[in-house]
């Protein structure tokens, strides 16, 4: 069962809940650092029509545009407001609360698990980034993904998290490192086409054009 009536799920519920609490309370948190050259970006898709991924050389960081474009459609969609960066962590930080509850299950004892998740949940760190448009959100919840898709041996979901290699530079050397440590039992080639289509995808998206 997905879910059910358990422990793993009453775990996840409420971290879902609180994770979900940050974008609203700080729902005029203007974009800050990193986050403001993706609002740059993604200002700069609408403003183009979306013609090209190809960013202008004084928008270009170097890193796949991946975050930028989701920022971008959820502006095309729902209005360029900042109140949308904030909504579009929602779903992502849902995610991050299940990877977290399915990790603290499979890798802690069961006498200190709601003391875990509750710690997990209150990093400054993470609720600070909750607070922002980050990817790093993304990020872990990603890493996670693939740490549980070990232990259960799901590999569809491991090449799923391997798939989010473009986001940027680091996912991908992050996804390139832990390739060398898949099991033997794995089968390479589902992990290895997914690597194969991350690292082509970050290839044509970060190269600019001079």
């Amino acid at each position: 069962m997905i879910l059910g009536n358990s422990p793993q799920t009453t775990r996840f519920v409420w971290s879902a809940l609180f994770l979900s609490v940050w974008p609203f309370v700080f729902w005029d948190n203007p974009f800050f650092w990193d986050t403001v050259l993706f609002s740059r970006q993604a200002d700069w898709y609408l403003q183009s029509g979306f013609s090209t991924l190809i960013l202008p050389t004084d928008l270009d960081a170097g890193h796949p545009p991946l975050w930028p474009l989701y920022l971008a459609l959820g502006w095309k969609i729902l209005g360029q407001h900042l109140i949308v960066a904030h909504l579009l962590l929602l779903p992502i930080l849902i995610w991050l609360a299940w990877e977290l509850s399915q990790f603290v299950t499979q890798f802690v004892s069961e006498q200190h698990r709601n003391w875990a998740m509750a710690c997990a949940v209150a990093v400054p760190g993470l609720a600070a980034q909750a607070t922002l448009f980050s990817n790093d959100i993304l990020l872990t919840a990603s890493l996670l993904g693939v740490l549980n898709a070990f232990q259960k041996e799901k590999y569809w979901k491991l090449a799923l998290c391997l798939g989010l290699a473009p986001l940027s530079i680091f996912h991908l050397s992050l996804s390139l490192s832990l390739y060398p440590s898949l099991p033997p039992s794995l089968p390479r080639s589902l992990s290895l086409s997914s690597l194969s289509l991350s690292f082509s995808l970050s290839l044509s998206l970060s190269l600019s054009l001079s």
